[in-house]
């Protein structure tokens, strides 16, 4: 039992030696996508909810990229993959590509977004 428990501390601990765990973030930003070519490929989805409101959060992976990055489609994602005619399932394992578009953040303000523009 004590072993368990020196385990569970011990993981709780791992990371504490460096800071570049807590700045990477975990979701895609505009700043990840350096090119149009570039493919992000689907891992899993999954429906959240936050503040009654329900969303799609896809998990992606990008090559030289260890971690999975995470995305919520906003509505004209949804709308982009909706008219390729793909399914919120059959969206895993699909290749997605980005385009960088100045669109505005929550508040108002200019901001540089992310579009899927195709899917393979």
């Amino acid at each position: 039992m004590e072993e368990q428990e020196q385990s569970k501390e011990n993981e709780q601990q791992a990371g504490l030696d460096a800071w570049d765990e807590f700045l990477a973030g975990d979701f895609l930003k505009a700043e990840s996508v350096k090119d149009k070519d570039e493919a992000f490929t689907v891992l899993s989805q999954q429906i959240v909810t936050e503040n009654n409101e329900r969303s799609m959060r896809i998990e992606l992976q990008k090559t030289g990229i260890p971690k999975p990055l995470k995305l919520d489609l906003n509505k004209t994602n949804i709308k982009f993959v909706k008219s390729a005619e793909i399914t919120p399932e059959g969206l895993i394992g699909k290749k997605l590509y980005f385009n960088k578009v100045e669109t505005q953040n929550p508040k108002g303000e200019p901001a540089i977004g992310i579009r899927i523009y195709k899917i393979e």
